[in-house]
């Protein structure tokens, strides 16, 4: 599955971009008229030249928005200097004369900073109406109504694990909370959705009954244990990412990796309670600082015995369904 990082990309290339303009052009207002005499010409090229070292080393790496980003400011800066200079004044006449002083240079700059960084504080904000953390943690926190099975599932040892499912719909995570509770939480630039909210599993069940059924954080740890799950250092795509409290080690969260960028950056999939699936590095949700990666050698994740749903077969509807 093809999930483009574009949007993630283009915000952090405009943020640093206007961060940087902001701060070239109060040092360039502060700076004296003797000293520039003296140094200007020699930190300018230095400033030049980090600049494009800069941009060289974010397209290396692979950040190409990133580059473009910095190589812009870095020929808005060299047109600054051009104009700086006295022999732009002949070139450019009046025109040079205003373009060439370094007061409407630094205006110019801490100007376009802030409006830069402005708009993408109004973009931020424009992506959710209402901003309010009660109306997301009375919404959010908290299991929702349950029954258990009559059947349970097995591990591969034959150890009952309890499935259960959600006995009131009306305690369905909307989109909309779920957007606020991303924005809020920090998230809304840092994960990609890729599937809907829904009360039919948890993160574990996502995983373990192919988004069929609710287990427990405290049925996880036999699950593993039964199932032949060992950590590993060095994860592949379709490994299991278990997340923990980093003192009790209580399992928190589950969730499976789902794409290693040529760099080795590991990008995970998984479902957030009653919210949707998401695509995040392993460090971006909210929680746990702990986490591990577990591989076994059977074939998927999914427990024994999983009845199918009601009236019709029974079918993958967790990772196995993202990753193939």
């Amino acid at each position: 599955m093809n999930v483009s990082t574009q949007p993630l990309l283009q915000a952090e290339t405009i943020l640093l971009t206007g961060v940087s303009a902001v701060f070239l052009g109060f040092a360039l207002l502060v700076i004296s008229p003797r000293w520039r005499a003296r140094h200007g010409k020699r930190w300018s090229v230095i400033v030049f030249g980090l600049l494009l070292i800069t941009g060289a080393a974010g397209l290396l790496a692979g950040e190409k928005e990133l580059s473009l980003g910095v190589w812009a400011l870095a020929g808005l800066w060299a047109l600054g200097g051009l104009l700086r200079r006295g022999g732009s004044v002949n070139f450019f006449r009046r025109v040079g004369l205003v373009l060439g002083h370094h007061h409407f240079q630094a205006a110019a700059l801490v100007g376009l900073g802030f409006a830069v960084l402005l708009g993408w504080d109004r973009w931020q904000a424009s992506l959710v109406e209402d901003f309010r953390d009660m109306d997301v943690s009375q919404e959010y926190v908290g299991p929702p109504p349950m029954r258990v099975l009559d059947e349970p599932a097995l591990t591969d040892r034959g150890n009952p694990v309890h499935l259960r499912t959600v006995t009131d719909p009306d305690v369905h995570c909307s989109a909309d909370v779920e957007k606020r509770f991303i924005t809020n939480s920090g998230m809304l630039l840092r994960t990609i959705r890729l599937g809907p909210s829904s009360l039919d599993a948890n993160c574990h069940g996502w995983v373990f009954t192919a988004g069929r059924h609710w287990v427990l954080s405290e049925e996880v740890p036999q699950i593993l244990d039964d199932n032949g799950y060992e950590v590993v250092s060095s994860p592949h795509v379709g490994d299991l990412v278990i997340y923990r409290e980093p003192i009790s080690q209580k399992v928190v969260h589950t969730g499976v990796v789902h794409t290693i960028a040529a760099d080795g950056k590991v990008l995970v999939a998984s479902k957030w309670g009653k919210m949707g699936i998401f695509l995040h590095m392993p460090e971006d949700q909210t929680y746990s600082t702990s986490w591990q990666f577990h591989r076994s050698p059977r074939k998927g994740h999914l427990l024994k015995n999983l009845p199918p749903r009601p009236e019709q077969p029974a079918k993958d509807a967790g990772p196995g369904k993202l990753i193939g």
